[in-house]
């Protein structure tokens, strides 16, 4: 008959290291894949700003700052407590503002949008980070559907006259899509939503920001 013997001191030492070696394994691993994770959302939040900038302004002189959002606009952008901006800087001065911006008034929902806006108060670009709506249809304020989008760019609050704001159906100037005027319609009144937050809030911040960059002017 076989006797089972309990393992000795060397061999529980033995299963100790192996068991904290493959823990060291797993939890290195995980930190690398977590940097992986963040590395590549980092990337990918990168190219979103990028977009919205002007063709000049894509080079690495250009480096961006998270900035707060005054909590009584963030219902006018559709936006929850402790949600961001950036801001764009050339060589610490801000040339754009880029800030999200969420209608839910589009047909499947909320439409998520970015909207870049230079310090003269006019559009740089817009992009929709995503969407609901109707494919064939709604989806046509995607650039890579149409390039509807397109036609925000250089506009102001002035560029066209505020009741100017609107698809053309409502009287505005802005073409809405065959079968589907709500999903333009609700782009138009957050895009017009978010040049009027950056009217407001603009020179605060340009004050706010170029004292950052400049302490001894607060002197």
């Amino acid at each position: 008959m076989t006797v089972k013997t309990a393992p000795n001191r060397a061999q529980w030492l033995r299963l100790l290291g192996i068991a904290l070696l493959i823990g060291a394994l797993v939890t290195t691993l995980e930190m690398l894949t977590r940097e992986r994770i963040v590395a590549s959302q980092t990337s990918a939040e990168l190219d979103y700003l990028r977009q919205v900038l002007d063709p000049d302004d894509q080079g690495a002189a250009i480096t961006f700052k998270k900035w707060p959002i005054v909590s009584r606009k963030l219902e006018l952008l559709g936006l929850s407590e402790g949600d961001e901006m950036h801001i764009a800087l050339r060589a610490g001065q801000p040339i754009a503002a880029i800030i999200p911006s969420i209608s839910n008034a589009g047909y499947g929902g909320a439409i998520k949008l970015l909207v870049g806006i230079d310090f003269t108060g006019h559009i740089i670009a817009v992009r929709v980070i995503s969407h609901r709506e109707t494919a064939g249809l709604g989806d046509k304020i995607e650039l890579a559907k149409s390039d509807w989008i397109e036609a925000f760019s250089k506009r102001s609050l002035s560029n066209p006259d505020t009741k100017y704001w609107a698809v053309e159906a409502d009287g505005g100037i802005y073409d809405q899509f065959t079968g589907a005027t709500i999903t333009p319609r609700a782009v138009v009144n957050q895009v017009a939503a978010t040049l009027q937050f950056f009217a407001d809030e603009r020179a605060a911040l340009a004050a706010q920001i170029t004292s950052q960059a400049n302490p001894e002017a607060r002197e």
